[in-house]
């Protein structure tokens, strides 16, 4: 990768999922990108900081087998409105909420509600759109293989 196409992709990454780890569930096989159950793992004392840099190097980029236990945050009503349309909206209320020099409080919540709802149905907010699932991961275990040394191997030369 050239480095300003790397600079451009890594901001494109960090907009998207900021410095969190997702966690992503494919209860239907990860062909079915839609039906998921979607979280972010929260790390409040900043204990994963140094694992996340490392993470794909020590467990790879694809998806993998991992025992879950989440419960479930918000199941995301059905929308039925395009992003595009939401937003359009979004910036004649804009308008309406700062009518007469003050701010109209009630409309710029609702405006911000909209907003949070555009930005899921663009993908850049990581709260999942219908039919997937927001969950709050609370425990992730990898299962651990057994060794694959061969008995000539641990004999030693």
């Amino acid at each position: 990768m050239t480095p300003p196409f790397q600079a451009m992709w890594k901001k494109i990454v960090n907009a998207m999922y900021g410095e969190h780890l997702t966690l992503r569930v494919y209860p239907c096989g990860q062909d079915e990108w839609d039906y998921q159950f979607s979280g972010v793992i929260s790390d409040p004392g900043n204990y994963l900081a140094g694992e996340k840099t490392v993470l794909f190097s020590r467990l790879g980029a694809d998806p993998q087998e991992w025992t879950t236990l989440a419960t479930i945050s918000r199941i995301p009503e059905r929308d039925t409105i395009a992003p595009t349309v939401r937003y359009e909206r979004i910036m004649a209320t804009l308008q309406e909420a700062v009518a007469d020099g003050e701010v109209n409080r009630q409309v710029l919540e609702r405006m911000i509600q909209e907003t949070s709802r555009a930005m899921e149905g663009f993908g850049f907010s990581e709260a999942p759109t219908w039919p997937a699932i927001s969950v709050i991961p609370l425990a992730v275990y990898r299962s651990v293989q057994p060794s694959k040394i061969t008995p000539e191997l641990e004999q030693g030369d």
